[in-house]
């Protein structure tokens, strides 16, 4: 008869390898960039024609017995926090269709000024920026323009995106056209912000010519001044995974993306980007304060490096699409 402990440790021995088994078989990793995701079942190359919709088999006589379910479906624990709807709290819905309708205007803004997407190649750069080349050209210069927009900056939001991408390298102005101002609890100001000091005899803090309690609690943009209009670039949305029939799962931002490129602008800027994404834009506040901001400002960004100039390898400038 063998003893208690030597009858565990023979358990341990059978079930052990039997559970590296069926993690072998069952088990998948999960990455955040969808191109290492591409082959999962229902992959846009699946010799069996099975879109990648979250929750669709194949389910005919001949079937292998796959779905098209990838694991980053929104219903997976491996999926990333997705929902950001005022009923999900209730009822678990979440209306994610402003997000994708936002990439769309970011991806359009990217084609119009012949920019590779976030995170491409030094190739693709310079094929996106000769096809725009190439349709400029065919219009023999009529209707030349520099690419801009106009956007709101709400107050009260710590993050207003403008659909219009940026890219590194490229030069632009964002500007605040005109008399305009915004409202810091009482402090009424324009793009330019406020000052704000310490003064040893009150003892306090001092804006506006009175101790001000608030102003001793941390800026978002340290480097910036208090309510000043202050920008930065990344992505506002981002696609994780593609899908058909416009399912695609397009996540929120990621603040710590745009901790490292915050810069001030205040009412006029002009400056050479450092990184490529989107901008987005805010008034310059302590992060539990925006609750008693008020006013909107139209802010205005314009590229001043245009058009576009694609270099080859072999250093030729504005090749031909058909070259690449």
């Amino acid at each position: 008869e063998r003893s208690p402990d030597v009858k565990a440790e023979l358990t341990k021995m059978r079930i052990l390898p039997l559970a590296g088994i069926l993690l072998s078989v069952g088990g998948y990793e999960v990455y955040e960039n969808e191109y290492k995701n591409s082959k999962l079942p229902g992959h846009v190359g699946d010799f069996r024609g099975i879109p990648n919709l979250p929750h669709t088999v194949d389910a005919d006589r001949a079937s292998d017995g796959f779905s098209s379910v990838s694991p980053l479906t929104t219903t997976s624990p491996s999926f990333p926090y997705f929902a950001d709807s005022a009923f999900f709290d209730d009822f678990g819905v979440s209306n994610t269709v402003h997000r994708l309708e936002h990439w769309r205007q970011v991806v359009a803004s990217q084609v119009e000024q012949g920019i590779a997407p976030w995170g491409g190649s030094t190739r693709e750069r310079d094929v996106a920026a000769a096809n725009c080349a190439e349709a400029l050209a065919a219009t023999d210069g009529e209707n030349y323009y520099l690419p801009n927009t106009t956007f709101a900056v709400a107050a009260a939001l710590r993050w207003n995106p403008s659909a219009f991408a940026i890219q590194s390298g490229e030069n632009y102005r964002v500007e605040v056209r005109g008399p305009q101002d915004w409202v810091d609890n009482s402090i009424r100001v324009g793009a330019d912000g406020y000052d704000a000091h310490y003064d040893s005899v009150s003892r306090c803090h001092v804006a506006a010519g009175r101790c001000r309690p608030y102003l001793k609690r941390p800026l978002r943009c340290r480097v910036g001044r208090w309510y000043e209009l202050t920008c930065g670039i990344g992505n506002f949305v981002w696609k994780l995974q593609e899908a058909a029939n416009g399912t695609a799962r397009i996540m929120p931002l990621s603040e710590d993306e745009f901790s490292n490129t915050l810069f001030p602008v205040g009412a006029n800027l002009t400056f050479t980007a450092m990184h490529t994404g989107e901008l987005v834009c805010f008034a310059n506040d302590n992060d539990g304060l925006y609750y008693d901001n008020r006013g909107v400002l139209n802010v205005t960004v314009t590229r001043l490096s245009w058009p576009p100039i694609a270099k080859n390898v072999l250093g030729e400038e504005n090749p031909p699409a058909s070259f690449f």
